[in-house]
């Protein structure tokens, strides 16, 4: 390798570098004002769960009839999604009632609220004597 042919290489080289930094610093200016991915809540991951096992047991249904050309299988697992879907429905009534305004767990945070002002808060004490 000559010395023309080593400088040739060695400006691609560096021209390669150089536009991976560009690349890279773009890529920071691009996410910086991106919102951060939100949290699934637990009442959707429960919904979704729910969901996932009533597909299941219809799979599971659909192809033991198939197999055995017996219905008996959707009187056995007809009792899953029944149970499952007023269970999740209670439980997103009673989670949206007590994170309410009203609700059992923002009383709870008030009356911390109000203790925590009280004891921070220095009381005069009147015994009564006038000046």
């Amino acid at each position: 390798m000559t010395r023309r042919e080593f400088e040739i290489e060695k400006k691609k080289l560096e021209l390669r570098n150089t536009e991976i930094l560009q690349k890279k610093e773009l890529d920071k200016i691009k996410y910086q004002y991106r919102k951060p991915p939100q949290k699934i809540s637990t009442s959707k991951l429960v919904l979704f769960c729910v969901f996932v096992v009533c597909i299941q047991i219809l799979v599971f249904s659909e192809i033991a009839m198939m197999k055995y050309g017996d219905f008996t299988a959707l009187y056995a697992l007809i009792g899953v999604p029944v149970t499952l879907v007023p269970v999740v429905l209670g439980y997103f009534i009673k989670s949206g009632k007590e994170n309410t305004k009203n609700g059992i767990t923002y009383e709870m945070a008030m009356l911390d609220k109000q203790k925590e002002e009280e004891m921070e808060s220095p009381t005069e004490i009147n015994n009564g004597a006038v000046g």
